[in-house]
């Protein structure tokens, strides 16, 4: 589909929003954090999906969003939950900024724009 043409995009509100050919391939999201001067040219699938529920939802609450090899306590992390990649999460030949990713949550967490959960859930 052609950048300039539109389809309608349901979701599960019954809302219905015009939206960009191209936005499924994720360039409006790597439009939108540039324009708000975060520099990541491949964004993960996280911060796509992250991305796009700003536009539909007033809170937001994160979990699992976390860009290092151990967790809180010192245990392995996978880089998926399904497979056993090995990822080198500070490397410049690395797809994705997870660090540069983590950092703009965390801000976004100080700002009170969403809620970041890195350690075990508690009840509220």
């Amino acid at each position: 589909m052609s950048e300039g043409k539109r389809r309608p995009c349901k979701v599960p509100n019954n809302k219905t929003m015009e939206a960009p050919g191209w936005a499924s391939e994720g360039k409006a999201a790597v439009y939108y954090w540039l324009t708000n001067k975060v520099h990541i040219k491949r964004p993960s699938t996280g911060l796509l999906m992250y991305t796009l529920t700003t536009r539909f939802c007033d809170e937001i609450h994160l979990y699992g969003f976390w860009p290092f090899p151990k967790d809180l306590y010192g245990k392995p992390v996978k880089y998926h939950y399904y497979d056993d990649l090995k990822y080198r999460y500070f490397s410049n030949a690395s797809p994705h900024r997870m660090p540069l990713e983590f950092k703009t949550l965390h801000m976004l967490h100080n700002q009170g724009a969403l809620k970041l959960t890195t350690g075990k859930c508690v009840q509220q």
